[in-house]
């Protein structure tokens, strides 16, 4: 396997697991921690997921897709995400009160909560009609 990896996904949540797969066989090849795995998996499920159900209406003829790169730099793995739906930067989603009760917090929002928890870095662009979200993970050599 390269230093990167790609998967493009159908417009369909029944291609999440896919994410899993994939991500787990590049740590496993680069023998990064299962702690990474499980971030990047989190993170890209939690991105994947928002994309396809929200990005993508059911009324839509639009045959999206999702795709997906990871790519290991030195001690950090970059993740793209990217879409052709619609426009949303899930950034905008203002951070989760983590302290309100279940049954006072609003529904939402603790995905893209976990994603900030989990990354190092995220960071959104929309350009020629693609929503692209940048992750880093950071993996120290002693994991």
């Amino acid at each position: 396997m390269p230093q990167a990896s790609e998967l493009i996904m159908r417009n369909c949540l029944d291609e999440i697991p896919r994410i899993s797969r994939t991500v787990e066989s590049f740590c496993a090849h680069h023998a990064l921690a299962p702690r990474i795995a499980t971030h990047l998996t989190l993170a890209l499920d939690e991105l994947a997921t928002n994309a396809i159900s929200h990005g993508f209406p059911p009324e839509d003829t639009h045959d999206g897709a999702v795709r997906l790169r990871l790519a290991l730099e030195r001690d950090t793995v970059h993740a793209v995400i990217e879409d052709d739906g619609r426009p949303f930067d899930p950034l905008s989603v203002p951070p989760a009160d983590t302290a309100m009760t279940l049954e006072d917090r609003a529904i939402g929002g603790l995905g893209v909560h976990i994603v900030r928890a989990v990354m190092d870095d995220v960071r959104y662009e929309r350009a020629d009609g693609v929503n692209r979200v940048h992750l880093r993970k950071r993996c120290s050599p002693d994991e």
